[in-house]
């Protein structure tokens, strides 16, 4: 598979590769600093930490050559979805939406809040909600874009194997991706997604059932007591967990 940056550093220089000026280029090492603020914390339940996933599916959008904007929007797209802001909260409220574009800017910031707002692409492929249509602006695309190269980060080097969900063993998923690579002439990602599918032909020898645990911070009592239970619950069932 062609290569994804995974650590900052690789992204850089990907980004000065790719012809990034040199304000370009410390733009995106400020949003990597406020994507390990958010993020630092957290790992998959394949053991890779978040922020390498974020860095991944930024790497992919430069590949693609994608706008700066939506590039930037990339490194920092699960902000409100996972991010543990400053307020030890996570979520989408006014003082973290505020303390976002202090960061980023506005117009980033607008991405980032688009692609929380955007279906899942499972469910869309699942047919539980109909893909939003084109709004003359580009958005939709550009929004489609970044998903599916979130998903080619998400199977990068036997993440799909790794996954504990089911999507990327629905007969149909990877071709659904691909679909959208097509129509958006995303050749990094239709080859990425062609690697991802050998991997899953070839997953036999990984072992699913291994276990990664870490520790969040900034947790309350009360939920450090809930997390803490529920991973003794997924445990007792031999499922992936982690508090």
């Amino acid at each position: 598979m062609s290569q994804l940056a995974q650590t900052h550093l690789q992204l850089i220089r990907q980004a000065r590769e790719a012809g990034f000026s040199r304000a370009e280029v410390f733009d995106l090492r400020r949003d990597y600093e406020t994507a390990y603020r958010l993020h630092g914390h957290l790992a998959r339940y394949n053991g890779r930490p978040f922020v390498c996933h974020l860095i991944g599916t930024t790497s992919a959008l430069i590949s693609e050559k994608r706008p700066l904007p939506l590039v930037r929007a990339g490194l920092n797209h699960a902000a409100y979805a996972v991010g543990r802001f400053p307020s030890g909260a996570r979520g989408r409220r006014g003082d973290h939406r505020r303390w976002l574009i202090s960061r980023l800017g506005a117009e980033v910031e607008g991405i980032i809040s688009e692609i929380t707002d955007f279906p899942e692409l499972d469910d869309l492929f699942k047919g539980e909600v109909a893909i939003p249509d084109e709004d003359g602006s580009g958005r939709v695309g550009d929004i489609l874009i970044q998903e599916v190269c979130n998903e080619v980060d998400d199977g990068h080097c036997f993440g799909a194997s790794l996954e504990i969900g089911a999507k990327w063993r629905r007969d149909g998923y990877i071709d659904f991706l691909q679909g959208f690579a097509r129509r958006y002439d995303l050749d990094f990602c239709l080859r990425s997604l062609e690697q991802i599918r050998a991997e899953l032909a070839d997953a036999e020898w990984l072992t699913p059932q291994t276990h990664f645990t870490y520790s969040t911070h900034r947790q309350s009592v009360p939920r450090y007591v809930k997390n803490t239970a529920l991973a003794f619950g997924k445990k007792l069932i031999g499922r992936s967990y982690h508090y």
